[in-house]
């Protein structure tokens, strides 16, 4: 998968396939660019029976095809097996997040998919963790068998509902680049030291997708090994003896030469998502097989994402453990969204504390699908919902508000020390009622007037409670 130029493509959603016991099938090749895995099924099994394992598919009528039972019953086969099935299941996938938000990017496709990805078959020597620190608090899980794990689509659906980044699209894609300066060089015959080679980016953005132009001398690549290693410290590896000639039976084709390196060649890679591009890039070269010499000629290293910005997001999904992290981040407004768990969550914004709650900040809270409680704390807050002011009912309920969706899936939510709704259409405040009774009956009835022959209309709730809050503090009406 590392030397295909389709599934290098930074515009390609690379899908690997995995067994019912959740580890990479023999069919599914690995490489730095793959994205996510889905089930893709075994065929070791008879086709006819439907024996649990494998893939359901259409089949050719009657004995046709692979299932050789008579009638309709022929007309699907069972234990069916290929990425064929797999990527599908992504596409799937896909359709329902766009259905659930349609203002998705499809770079934003790709980042969901990517962090709401579970982690299985755990003890696979090929898992690495990155260096990122949006996801979880920390570093994401990337592996050359499964890229950022096991398709979610439960999660990634939860996540896509309340994400509220712009639309990442080619248009509004950053990219950073950089040539090594190093001058062409051997590569030792079978040396596993090799040589090494950098290449410094001074642009800063956010990596969602990196690319690397490599032009490389060699008759024989099948024998050459290549890791990059990130400013950040993430390592990965390119390539590793990769297949350079056609297969014939399942093995190589060895009475045919293989194909030399193509000079220059574009490998992508999906397995720094979320670090940061500026710094020092170094690739590591070497040759495992005793033959054919091969030699280095240039390095270009360029990777495509966001601008850097002091606004963060960070995900958690339901592999994070509040024991062991903390989150510090002084500067920008910040997102935490724990929409993609799937357990009940408590966000506590204070400072000191490690478990929605708000702080004396401004916060914008939201709660998505299912019941949730919102304390805003101190500041002025706002709770935030999808949809518009007719599809929620409003409650005054002791100090605070009851709101029910009556239409989707955003349950009743308890709100209290939030001074505003925001909906699609329009946004609500709540304190105003309670402002106007800290205030004389005369005063009130003052600003009223005032509003209407200064503005020639009805005040507004925020405007009102503006005005009542300065009359409350010393200023009178005719200051």
């Amino acid at each position: 998968m590392a030397l295909s130029n389709f599934t290098s493509n930074k515009l390609t959603i690379a899908v690997g396939a995995i067994d019912e016991n959740g580890k990479p099938t023999e069919y599914s090749t690995p490489g730095a660019s793959l994205l996510i895995a889905a089930p893709g099924g075994d065929a070791t099994q008879e086709q006819s029976v439907n024996t649990g394992f494998g893939i359901m598919s259409a089949d050719i009528q009657g004995t046709g095809g692979y299932n050789k039972t008579e009638g309709k019953d022929g007309d699907y086969a069972y234990q069916s097996q290929g990425t064929s099935y797999s990527g599908p299941m992504v596409g799937g996938a896909i359709a329902l997040m766009l259905q659930a938000n349609p203002n998705l990017g499809f770079r934003d496709v790709s980042t969901i998919l990517a962090m709401t990805a579970r982690k299985v078959d755990e003890s696979n020597a090929s898992w690495i963790n990155t260096k990122s620190t949006d996801w979880n608090l920390g570093g994401m899980h990337f592996s050359r068998d499964f890229g950022y794990g096991l398709l979610d689509v439960s999660a990634a659906t939860r996540l896509t509902e309340s994400w509220s980044a712009a639309a990442g699209t080619y248009a509004n894609w950053k990219v950073a680049e950089a040539a090594s300066t190093h001058a062409s060089m051997q590569i030792p015959d079978n040396n596993a030291d090799g040589i090494s080679v950098t290449a410094n980016i001074d642009a800063n953005v956010k990596i969602e997708r990196m690319e690397f132009d490599l032009n490389l001398t060699a008759d024989s690549p099948s024998q050459l090994k290549a890791t990059i290693t990130s400013p950040s410290g993430t390592t990965i590896t390119l390539f590793d003896q990769p297949l350079t000639r056609d297969l014939v039976d399942g093995s190589p084709d060895m009475k045919n030469p293989e194909a030399a390196w193509p000079k220059t060649f574009t490998i992508g890679s999906t397995a720094f998502l979320g670090e940061t591009s500026a710094g020092t890039w170094t690739l590591k070269l070497s040759d495992a097989v005793t033959g054919v010499v091969a030699s280095y000629n240039s390095l270009t290293v360029r990777a495509w994402g966001s601008a850097i910005s002091l606004d963060s997001q960070y995900i958690m999904i339901n592999e994070f453990s509040s024991s062991d992290v903390v989150l510090n981040d002084e500067s920008g407004i910040d997102t935490v969204n724990a929409s993609a768990t799937a357990s009940a969550v408590s966000i506590n914004l204070q400072a000191g504390q490690k478990s929605i709650v708000g702080n004396a900040a401004n916060n914008l809270l939201r709660g998505n699908a299912g019941n949730d409680q919102l304390n805003g704390d101190a500041g002025i807050d706002t709770a935030l919902y999808l949809g518009s002011r007719k599809d929620y009912s409003i409650l005054k309920q002791g100090s605070g508000f009851s709101v029910k969706d009556k239409v989707s899936t955003d349950g009743t939510d308890q709100l209290s020390n939030i001074e505003a709704i925001k909906f699609s259409d329009m946004s609500i405040n709540l304190k105003v009622g309670e402002n106007s009774k800290t205030i004389d009956s005369n005063s009130l009835k003052s600003i009223i007037e005032l509003y209407i022959a200064y503005f020639n209309r009805v005040p507004d709730a925020d405007g009102m409670s503006y005005w009542i809050d300065q009359n409350r503090n010393g200023v009178s009406i005719e200051e």
